[in-house]
């Protein structure tokens, strides 16, 4: 009888592995060959579902974005009110936790050589859409219409700039820091919760 495989956890496999090969080397590290090998069997498993690199990448891009949804929203699980909720998907897009930190050298490596392919100009691109379309939803009830775009520009260059810091210097920017200074920025933009009471 033909063992039964999960398809979104072989899928999820191949993403994770493609994320650690893309954190050690680069895209560049990235090959059918080598994730199959990880996978511990043939290339099959890999172009079953992700038939060449570009589709691979492709992949990884709508999985990241999934994930870093479902990852959110269970951090902001529970926050009963819109602050809150922001603080905890600004927890999320910080590198607070050991598999963030792997995920961020990851996508910098990305966007490094994002103009190699196509695809990985889509990734890069996509999860830059993904992460302003959050934070506006976010803000919604926050910051008036009139400022929303500026105060999501300015969140998303202080996510960027915090990812930076915490990847080249994890001691001294430990998660406790980070929230720190998240809640600086918020506080410097107003964002309290008498903010949302109004």
């Amino acid at each position: 009888m033909p063992r039964q495989v999960d398809h979104d956890d072989r899928r999820d496999q191949i993403v994770t592995i493609t994320i650690e090969l893309i954190a050690e080397g680069g895209p560049t590290a990235v090959t059918i060959r080598e994730v199959a090998r990880r996978l511990g069997g043939s290339v099959t498993l890999v172009t079953h579902y992700y038939p060449t690199r570009q589709a691979i990448f492709e992949g990884v891009a709508a999985r990241l974005i999934e994930l870093g949804r479902s990852e959110a929203a269970a951090m902001e699980a529970g926050a009963n009110d819109p602050v809150g909720r922001l603080r905890g998907y600004l927890q999320w897009a910080l590198p607070t936790r050991p598999e963030g930190i792997r995920r961020e050298i990851a996508r910098i490596r990305l966007l490094a050589e994002r103009h190699a392919a196509p695809s990985l100009e889509k990734t890069a691109r996509g999860y830059d859409e993904s992460m302003r379309e959050d934070l506006r939803e976010h803000l919604s009830d926050l910051v008036p219409d009139d400022r929303r775009e500026s105060v999501v520009e300015l969140l998303r260059v202080f996510v960027t700039g915090v990812i930076l810091l915490a990847v080249e210097h994890q001691d001294s920017w430990p998660p406790e820091r980070q929230m720190e200074a998240a809640e600086a920025m918020l506080t410097s933009l107003g964002i309290t919760e008498s903010s949302a009471a109004s």
